[in-house]
């Protein structure tokens, strides 16, 4: 379910309690800085996030070389065009 995009506490209203509250959170692309992480007030458990990188994902605090943002876009593409709003 897409809410909007989660910036730390300076989010819209809304967003950042259900990301926070999530018990799954995929995150493409993270370039965690204080401009993008509401300057570090981020609040995700770590254990429910998969960061997708260009060249490898991290989940659950270990790293994978053999799955990255790449290989994800035929997946990424099957979704978007399956999901209704």
């Amino acid at each position: 379910m897409y809410v909007g995009v989660y910036n730390g506490i300076i989010s819209y209203p809304g967003v950042a309690a259900a990301v926070e509250g999530s018990d799954f959170v995929i995150n493409t692309g993270p370039m965690n800085s204080d401009s993008n992480t509401g300057g570090f007030t981020r609040n995700i458990k770590t254990e429910n996030v998969v960061e997708i990188y260009a060249d490898h994902t991290v989940f659950r605090g270990k790293r994978y070389e053999n799955i990255a943002m790449k290989s994800c876009k035929v997946s990424y593409n099957y979704i978007d065009s399956h999901i209704q709003c």
